[in-house]
């Protein structure tokens, strides 16, 4: 455990972040499959589940910004950018095509769609059409975030 905190210690230094490729890096395969397990195990601490970290590992883990949902980051990561654009245009309104920043005129894309979605009784909350998890879920509190911004669903 230790070996692999030292190289996420360094990871960070280098990167300036915790978020190590889980999936699509070779060279930091093995730190990122022990990344994910981390947050696993973090999880199954959350919620008082048996798990192999103690609170002295999760503190240490905290202590360098470790990101534990990566899902919840990377949503308020493109909030940030939204409240960027909103303060700078005036409003929230990021056009569908927006060469400046597609990644987030796609996620404004997505937020409306999740919020039609998360409206909508016939959608499964829970899984998307193929069957598989939701990861980009709407919740009522993303929705004020939002509101409270001006966005126009």
């Amino acid at each position: 455990w230790d070996k692999h905190y030292k190289e996420l210690v360094a990871y960070k230094s280098q990167h300036g972040n915790c978020m190590v490729p889980t999936r699509t890096s070779k060279e930091y395969k093995d730190l990122g499959l022990w990344v994910t397990v981390q947050r696993e195990e973090g999880r199954k601490h959350m919620e008082g589940k048996k798990g192999t970290i103690n609170q002295e590992r999760i503190d240490l883990l905290n202590k360098i910004g470790f990101v534990w949902n990566v899902t919840k980051f990377q949503w308020q990561e493109m909030y940030e950018k939204l409240l960027t654009f909103s303060s700078e245009e005036g409003h929230a309104n990021v056009p569908p095509v927006y060469p400046h920043d597609q990644p987030l005129s796609n996620w404004v894309s997505r937020q409306r769609k999740e919020y039609r979605d998360y409206h909508d009784k016939n959608v499964d909350h829970e899984r998307d059409s193929l069957g598989r998890l939701r990861s980009m879920r709407m919740t009522e509190e993303r929705i004020e975030l939002l509101n409270n911004i001006g966005f126009e669903w």
